[in-house]
């Protein structure tokens, strides 16, 4: 038999593995305004970073392991699909502007893009995020989901 096997509700184990894994994620966080790059990891990450060198406040995040798009702030010209590749980049900035460290820690779950992370973030407050243990088990729960829907699917979209 060939699939996923995953309790029909994650428990607050599962969920803590998913938290730490987040938290350990290595990251790029990109100026969108100079360009200015620096690697950390999303716990290391300030609530809303900020750029060192310019001092802009609209930083994307991009994982590891897409270190590829990094290339699209340095081009001068930009093909149909890398336009496209920018918008969601400067997506992912405004997100991290508006819910900051708690879209980051959204961002960098498996397969989730600016789009889905706008949809799992607009229930949540920031502030009440940060309080109540609760919110946050929802919003883990949340991302659970995210990652497994893609894993579901991602054998159906085109490479």
């Amino acid at each position: 038999m060939r699939g996923l096997m995953v309790p029909a509700r994650p428990d607050r184990s599962i969920l803590m593995a998913l938290n730490k894994r987040l938290d350990e994620t290595s990251i790029t966080l990109a100026c969108t305004n100079c360009h200015h790059l620096w690697i950390t990891t999303v716990s290391r990450a300030p609530d809303h970073p900020k750029c060192r060198r310019c001092g802009a406040i609209k930083i994307a995040a991009i994982p590891s392991y897409r270190d590829n798009e990094i290339a699209l702030f340095k081009k001068k010209k930009l093909s149909s699909q890398e336009k496209h590749e920018y918008r969601r980049l400067l997506k992912n900035a405004s997100l991290i502007l508006t819910y900051g460290k708690t879209a980051i820690r959204c961002l960098m779950g498996r397969g989730i893009g600016p789009d889905t992370a706008a949809r799992i973030l607009r229930k949540y407050d920031p502030v009440e995020l940060k309080k109540q243990e609760e919110s946050q088990m929802k919003f883990l729960r949340d991302i659970h989901k995210a990652e497994v829907h893609y894993a579901k699917t991602k054998g159906f979209w085109d490479t």
